[in-house]
């Protein structure tokens, strides 16, 4: 079986923000406390740390999510911090909803940033929050003088911390979400906040909740009451699961059919992104406001909220929402992968032990390779069709071979996903004037294969050098392409 790349590299598409790799932390199962995140002292531990610097974290959200509409931010700095419930999630239990200690705070937030070169995006409490408090959680965070400032340098930064980014509210239209309300309270509530947080500093990127078609009338009220007041919207997606909370009830098996339903994903993600930026377009706003896909990834099964072990097969789908996402740089600005550890994680840890998911492969070759402009690419070859899985739909005519590249100067980089079940695929990449220099391949024996902390290395990424235009892909695999524009050849 023989598929063609075709790639022009003359012809760069729209910037790339390197926002759209970015990622997610919050007070919800495992992912801060009781084996993620943190130690028994609260510090970040070093393995988590070294492997989300490796898979590349350009920005990070916190501390929600649902948790954030019950969180109170001056309880997580100072030095008499108080152990509070867990407002959202621990209506659920304390497996999804630990107690928090508030040892993970604004000032540990932000060194965590820094430490991972990440810029830092805060969602403030709109839910039970009044806009006094989110408006001084900026001016602690920014102001260089004034009450909050003081508290800060006591607190021991006397230089801002430096947040830009700031969410205000979380899933709003949703009955689940604490403070809950339709789309014309929500906006009134938002310019509240707005004003209040733009007085504390006016240069801040406001993030305004949105959501998709499953609430159309949501957006277009919101964009035409307060789109002057955003930089981004909103827009939450997960699959299969997005539109049938009944159908986190239960797993998805493994197999060929399953594999190539998921393999639907990033088709699902593309129109729910055309959708949403139709709306921004007919409001007039095209351009100014841009969407923030700031919770995204696969989700089907209820405790997937507490630990899951991702397959390759997931990889593949995975690769195609990344792609989707990438597809449509123009409109969107900013992605966070829900969440980086435990939780949906692409990191899975417990007190003692850490390993990396196939999916923090995949985050990691998307943030190596695609920077810069992104460039057209024309997959030629067999297609499949699948059937209906939760929320994505049945869908026809999808590539077996798919590729996502971008141009950073004379550097080329690209994303290939092979999704054939059983079966390598011989692939040709026809890229005038590329010379390819290296290729990574994610693979394993079989694409149910996981890594867990018995098996670390099922699945596992090999680069090796690679100057040619023809390589044989094995099944169900992720790979990666790096090279360069070779200078022209001598005039005859």
């Amino acid at each position: 079986m023989l598929a063609t790349l075709r790639i022009d590299p003359q012809s760069p598409g729209p910037a790339i923000s390197p926002w759209l790799f970015g990622h997610f932390l919050e007070n919800l199962g495992a992912c801060l406390y009781r084996g993620g995140l943190l130690d028994a002292a609260g510090r970040p531990r070093d393995e988590i740390v070294r492997r989300m610097r490796e898979m590349g974290v350009p920005i990070l959200r916190w501390p929600g999510g649902l948790f954030a509409d019950g969180y109170h931010w001056r309880d997580g700095v100072g030095s008499n911090r108080p152990v509070r419930p867990n407002k959202y999630w621990g209506r659920y239990g304390p497996l999804l909803g630990p107690k928090d200690p508030n040892l993970f705070g604004t000032h540990e937030f932000v060194a965590l940033c820094r430490d991972l070169g990440a810029e830092p995006y805060i969602n403030i409490n709109l839910g039970s929050g009044t806009p006094r408090e989110a408006a001084d959680w900026v001016a602690y965070c920014n102001q260089t003088r004034g009450p909050e400032a003081e508290q800060r340098a006591r607190n021991g930064a006397t230089d801002p911390l430096g947040v830009r980014v700031w969410g205000i509210g979380n899933e709003t239209y949703g009955f689940w979400s604490i403070g809950h309300c339709d789309a014309k309270t929500y906006a009134g509530r938002y310019r509240e906040f707005h004003a209040a947080m733009s007085e504390a500093d006016a240069s801040i990127t406001p993030v305004a909740v949105g959501t998709c078609d499953l609430w159309p009338e949501w957006n277009p009220v919101v964009l035409g009451e307060v789109g002057e007041r955003m930089a981004y919207l909103a827009l939450h997606v997960y699959l299969p699961s997005m539109n049938n909370p009944l159908y986190l009830a239960r797993p998805i098996g493994g197999g060929a059919a399953n594999h190539a339903s998921l393999c639907a994903a990033g088709v699902e993600v593309a129109r729910k992104i055309r959708f949403v930026a139709a709306q921004i377009r007919d409001a007039g706003l095209a351009g100014r406001v841009r969407i923030a896909l700031d919770e995204w990834n696969l989700w089907w099964w209820v405790l997937q909220t507490y630990k899951t072990w991702w397959r390759m097969r997931d990889a593949v789908a995975l690769a195609g929402m990344a792609g989707a996402i990438v597809e449509h740089a123009e409109v969107v600005g900013m992605a966070n992968l829900a969440q980086a550890i435990n939780v949906l994680g692409l990191i899975r840890a417990d007190a003692s032990r850490v390993v990396v998911t196939p999916l923090w492969h995949v985050m990691r070759m998307f943030a190596a390779a695609l920077r810069g402009e992104r460039l057209a690419v024309t997959p030629i070859g067999p297609t499949f069709s699948t059937r209906k899985l939760g929320a994505i739909p049945p869908t026809g005519a999808i590539p077996t071979v798919e590729a996502w590249a971008a141009r950073d100067g004379d550097a080329i980089g690209a994303v290939v996903a092979q999704r054939r079940w059983h079966g390598p695929v011989r692939v040709r990449v026809d890229a005038p004037g590329v010379r390819w220099t290296s290729i990574e391949i994610l693979s394993a024996p079989h694409p149910d294969l996981r890594n867990d902390f018995a098996h670390p290395e099922a699945v596992r990424a090999l680069e090796r050098p690679w100057d040619g235009d023809e390589i044989e892909l094995p099944a169900a695999c992720v790979a990666r392409l790096a090279g360069v524009m070779a200078p022209p050849g001598p005039s005859s």
